[in-house]
């Protein structure tokens, strides 16, 4: 079974690039600068951002459904970042060596299976992310998958 990955759309964004700290601000997000090679996850790109590169954090909302399983989280977004990422029946170098949680929802916006991966290994499951991530779509019901960080 197939499956694809995409980053964010970047013109959904497009304006928190131009703001200074004080527009920013009005919408509770911040400027950073990546203080390391890794840990600064850009939800454009789907890569770490490289000490010193800018990025934008501020909360998005990433299951907007009606549902008690409605989702938002702080993200960042690395200002150089241009078109999303996409990723075809493999994971993006930001899953790599991460904690992650991936969650299939119907399509009424209700939770229906979650996996978890310790660091890139299921606990006790799956080996890797590909395998959890096709577990999941393989369901004739999930029409919908969200994958996060899990701290």
């Amino acid at each position: 079974m197939s499956y694809r990955i995409t980053g964010l759309e970047r013109e959904q964004f497009a304006h928190y690039f131009d703001m200074d700290d004080a527009g920013l601000a009005e919408y509770d997000a911040v400027r950073v600068t990546a203080g390391a090679d890794k840990g600064w996850p850009c939800r454009i790109s789907l890569q770490d951002a490289k000490a010193g590169e800018t990025l934008v954090l501020l909360n998005h909302v990433s299951h907007n459904v009606a549902t008690p399983y409605r989702s938002s989280y702080a993200i960042y977004l690395r200002e150089g970042a241009s078109a999303p990422a996409e990723y075809i029946d493999e994971t993006p170098p930001v899953f790599e060596g991460r904690p992650m949680a991936f969650r299939a929802f119907d399509m009424h916006g209700m939770l229906k299976m979650r996996h978890w991966l310790c660091r890139g290994r299921r606990m006790p499951k799956f080996a890797n992310c590909s395998k959890a991530i096709i577990s999941l779509i393989s369901m004739p019901i999930m029409p919908r998958m969200v994958a996060f960080r899990r701290r």
